[in-house]
């Protein structure tokens, strides 16, 4: 079983005793920017079009305000289509 959080200081103690392998997963400017490029070709195949404006503002945001994984798909997916 994975468990994944963000919030591993809130995680019970009961729970933390059970946990046998503990990974920190960090994401450098690369890895953002492969994540938001895959979320772009989804849409793209799906017929959706975000122009390269908005793509390009989207991965300074995401570089800027540390976006994981979550937080990017979350934004694609309330960016305005143009």
């Amino acid at each position: 079983m994975f468990l994944t959080t963000n919030i591993y200081a809130r995680i019970d103690s009961a729970v933390l005793d059970r946990i046998h392998l503990g990974m920190k997963y960090e994401m450098d400017k690369i890895k953002r920017e492969k994540i938001s490029k895959t979320f772009f070709e989804w849409y793209e195949e799906k017929g959706l079009s975000f122009g390269q404006t908005v793509q390009l503002e989207f991965q300074n945001r995401a570089e800027k305000h540390d976006f994981n994984g979550r937080e990017i798909r979350n934004g694609r997916s309330t960016e305005p289509l143009k």
